[in-house]
């Protein structure tokens, strides 16, 4: 592959201005890059990706809202009377949470398998992100990115829609994996964020000013430690080398045994421009 084949970057900064080195395609205004390795069609979101990922292990569910309501606390942002959205929203545990301490909560998800077990837990406002309704019954105070902006290649189709369902001082809470952290700049092709699923992978520079662009300034940015246990890493190992899953092997109790962890992630808070 050469500099010419990439025409766009999410980002939106100009094509000509990147650098190919190795594997990067490191775009030289913002540091964000496209991995070269997994450049082109699109990944396919199959019923094996929820399994892969142990999207429906109860253990890591409660780890994962554990994990939410921690972020949440540490940018003082309550739920409590806020329609808020869960972009990307997996088992769709942290929806259940939030549906119960938030005045109304919407999904989106790629993965038809994690829509249909959203509502088989009760909650009914989720879409399919290639089918969204032209507009929501409510105006999203809160949009949660919870490792899932990295997986939208195209975040302009996607962001206009948002922006026009989003009230008037709407939030973002964001947390992916960071281009140009310590532990992807020293770990490189053994990087646990760089995945068949992540194709472009965004600097801090690069989300800040990608979302300006649409109206949202910079509140602050926080260490975003998670939660996991070892049926988590276990998962994200065999995923990272295209092993196949082990669901019948989990450790006792996985969300007793866990941990707090971070491998190169950040976290961000914006909010829209009155």
């Amino acid at each position: 592959m050469k500099k010419k084949d990439i025409n766009h970057l999410p980002c939106g900064h100009d094509p000509d201005g990147i650098e190919v080195k190795g594997y990067r395609a490191r775009c030289i205004s913002c540091g964000s890059f496209w991995d070269i390795d997994y450049f082109g069609d699109d990944f396919l979101y199959d019923s094996e990706y929820p399994e892969a990922r142990h999207h429906f292990d109860e253990a890591i569910g409660r780890l994962k809202v554990k994990t939410l309501r921690r972020w949440l606390s540490s940018n003082a942002v309550s739920t409590s009377g806020l329609a808020v959205c869960e972009v990307g929203f997996g088992g769709g545990t942290c929806l259940k949470y939030l549906a119960e301490n938030s005045s109304a909560v919407y999904g989106i998800e790629v993965v038809d398998a994690n829509l249909d077990h959203a509502r088989s837990i009760g909650i009914r406002n989720v879409y399919k992100f290639t089918e969204l309704p032209e507009k929501l019954s409510d105006k999203i105070d809160l949009w949660i990115f919870q490792d899932s902006f990295e997986h939208i290649t195209k975040p302009r189709d996607f962001v206009p829609w948002m922006v026009s369902n989003s009230s008037d001082d709407a939030k973002i809470l964001l947390v992916s994996p960071e281009a140009g952290s310590m532990s992807e700049r020293i770990l490189g092709r053994f990087w646990p964020h760089k995945l068949e699923d992540h194709r472009f992978h965004w600097s801090q520079k690069g989300v800040v000013g990608f979302f300006d662009t649409f109206g949202f300034r910079f509140l602050n940015n926080f260490y975003p430690l998670k939660y996991i246990s070892m049926n988590t890493v276990i998962s994200h190992i065999l995923f990272k080398f295209r092993l196949r899953p082990l669901s019948n092997i989990k450790f006792p109790a996985g969300d007793m045994l866990s941990f707090p962890f971070n491998f190169g992630e950040m976290g961000l808070l914006l909010q829209r421009r009155k």
